[in-house]
């Protein structure tokens, strides 16, 4: 079975999601340190006034740096959440498939979720089920503290990294053989230690994707939010086609 694990981020690019629909299984991990600026509470959208990147936040306490993010919780949610609806509204109310996505993507933006791990892993279901996405997702991974215990006591012992290995006894965990990761992993990924553990590793790599945005130069790698603005549901499932494994 292949499967892909990563963080829940708040609706990421359309890499992301061709990494899910690629994987049968996706685990959207929760035993990761909350870090201060990381796409888990933002993403880029367009400024349709500046033909330029602005970013939508959410807001957490200061305290939180160096969290589990599965213990982060959001602060001031229904203000934050008003100014993020209100900010995707007025700058694309004239996209040409705004009416098609703007109302269920701004009830899934007022989900009910509290918590930072839960909230970005029910956006990101929706976006999933828009698209027709049928990948099964884990969001939940309670069962996988004792591999964090494990990792954090050989680490202590060996002073080795644990990134690799972590992967590994995850995908041992839920019955993977096959483990892909988006294409920046190629740096932080060796195949031989894949290989040691029975594991076969592969990475999506996005093919150049241009769209239309207001007849304006197109601005590449902003949220899903600006690909299903642009190019609606049908045409962005073609889009989730453009990505190849190596």
């Amino acid at each position: 079975m292949n499967i892909a694990i990563m963080q829940a981020y708040f609706f990421p690019y359309i890499g992301y999601f061709q990494l899910i629909k690629s994987v049968e299984l996706f685990v959207i991990y929760e035993y990761v340190s909350f870090r201060k600026g990381s796409w888990v509470t933002r993403n880029r959208i367009l400024d349709k006034g500046k033909n330029e990147p602005t970013y939508i936040n959410l807001s957490v306490s200061k305290k939180s740096i160096g969290d589990i993010v599965s213990t982060v919780n959001l602060t001031h949610k229904k203000e934050r959440v008003k100014a993020i609806a209100n900010l995707v509204y007025y700058n694309y109310k004239k996209a040409p498939f705004f009416d098609e996505i703007y109302p269920g993507l701004k009830d899934s933006l007022y989900c009910e979720e509290q918590n930072l791990h839960s909230y970005n892993a029910k956006t990101i279901e929706y976006v999933c089920k828009l698209l027709g996405i049928e990948t099964t997702i884990i969001a939940v991974n309670t069962d996988c503290a004792f591999i964090e215990n494990s990792l954090e006591a050989n680490a202590k012992e060996s002073g080795n990294n644990t990134m690799t290995q972590r992967v590994i006894e995850l995908c041992k965990h839920y019955g993977g053989n096959h483990y892909i990761n988006p294409i920046g992993g190629l740096e932080l990924y060796s195949r031989e230690d894949f290989q040691k553990s029975d594991l076969e590793i592969s990475f999506v790599k996005t093919d150049p994707i241009v769209y239309e945005q207001f007849k304006s130069p197109f601005v590449p790698g902003l949220s899903i939010i600006d690909v299903l603005m642009h190019n609606g549901i049908d045409e962005t499932r073609n889009l989730l086609k453009s990505y190849q494994l190596i």
